[in-house]
């Protein structure tokens, strides 16, 4: 707890900052999303598919699949990849380094395996070098500090750095607050937070924030949500799960605070929000990854409903825009194989982003962000929302300019 320290925040500590929020526990892989017994669009395709892999933790397992599911049924219902039906596997690494290893050796000892897209995996530095090795890339979500300098990573989104920075971007450039009190949950990952919030904020002249860790057990957190309001906050961040949050925000709404708060947009859906938060919003706030722009919110929301999510969360559109990304380098490529997909992805200077990511995504140049410790940052834009009258409000586009 207390102010968070102003010193300099070292290579080793960002890049330990991007480690996700892990659990604990045996790999399995699912059905292909693309196989001939599920509904995937494959009507009027033909020929080998074009397999894929996507390696998914434990608790985020189930975005990742309704993600790769849907968009698995975009592509095939337009055209497949030159004619061919694309079919994706979600190993589950069930949150062990050791399976999320399995899951990348098998996928290299696959010669039909062509590349990787989807994946949320923890565990980057067991998987990347065996992806490395074999020739095959991944066009996924970054979760840990390898994901951001493996030459088999092609990053689609900014990972928790840039979720973190769009809550705290909201806050200050939205909601107009100065002074800030943040909390996080307190497990090793989440105590790598405090510095990348000093690091926001002083490049900003303002204020230390206030940090507050709150245990992963605790139930009642009314003594964590008075420790954040101690110094009367303009604005709070909440980098907790959903649950968590949502208990986090009806304490402090009970205890009379009326400061904007932001939450993850990864966990935070509308329908989500309606259902957790209703009677204790008050003034909130999204902070994400991606945004809600059209074509390709509305098409990921249609395609997740028919595959049956109604109420798709950001999670699983960070997997969908990864395998939809992958699916157009594969169409561009002279050869659907991994060398002609990976030399592909290399070259790549721009895509579709369908509005949830910008189209200048540029494969073939490192990012500098943050003194050059997230070389494969290749998207360091964010979106915001704000919860208004029972649905989420995008405000403005993308937000570039969250490194300063």
């Amino acid at each position: 707890m207390g102010t968070t320290p102003q010193g300099p925040v070292g290579h080793r500590s960002r890049a330990a900052a991007a480690l996700a929020l892990t659990a604990l526990l045996a790999a399995g892989c699912s059905d292909p999303a693309g196989s001939p017994e599920g509904d995937s669009g494959t009507s009027g395709l033909s020929g080998p598919p074009v397999k894929l892999v996507a390696i998914a933790d434990e608790h985020n397992r189930a975005d990742s699949e309704v993600g790769v599911r849907a968009a698995v049924r975009s592509v095939n219902a337009r055209g497949g990849i030159a004619g061919r039906p694309l079919q994706v596997t979600v190993c589950a690494n069930q949150d062990n380094a050791n399976l999320a290893a399995k899951c990348a050796r098998d996928a290299a000892a696959d010669p039909d395996v062509v590349g990787l897209a989807g994946t949320q995996n923890n565990f980057g530095s067991a998987t990347n070098p065996v992806l490395e090795e074999a020739g095959l890339s991944t066009v996924g979500i970054p979760l840990t500090a390898s994901d951001f300098t493996s030459e088999a990573f092609y990053a689609v989104v900014g990972g928790n750095v840039v979720a973190l920075y769009s809550q705290l971007d909201v806050l200050v450039e939205e909601a107009g607050a100065r002074r800030l009190t943040v909390a996080y949950l307190d497990i090793p990952a989440g105590r790598q937070l405090p510095p990348l919030v000093a690091s926001y904020l002083r490049a900003r002249g303002l204020p230390a924030a206030r940090t507050v860790a709150v245990p992963p057990s605790a139930v009642d957190v009314s003594a964590q949500a008075a420790e954040a309001l101690r110094d009367d906050p303009e604005g709070v961040a909440l980098l907790l799960t959903t649950d968590m949050s949502s208990r986090f925000l009806q304490a402090v709404r009970q205890q009379g605070a009326t400061a904007p708060v932001s939450v993850p947009g990864s966990s935070f859906s509308a329908e989500v929000a309606a259902a957790q938060l209703a009677g204790s919003s008050g003034d909130l706030y999204v902070g994400g990854q991606a945004c809600h722009g059209d074509p390709g919110y509305q098409g990921f929301r249609s395609d997740a409903a028919a595959v049956g999510e109604d109420r798709p969360e950001d999670a699983a559109l960070y997997s969908y825009m990864a395998v939809r990304v992958l699916a157009q380098v594969a169409r561009e490529a002279p050869h659907a194989d991994r060398a002609a997909i990976t030399g592909r992805l290399r070259a790549t200077r721009r895509v579709d982003g369908l509005g949830v990511v910008p189209d200048d995504l540029d494969f073939t140049r490192e990012a500098t962000v943050m003194g050059g410790d997230y070389p494969r940052m290749f998207n360091s834009s964010g979106c915001a929302f704000r919860w208004q009258d029972g649905s989420l409000t995008q405000l403005g586009g993308f937000r570039s300019g969250l490194f300063g």
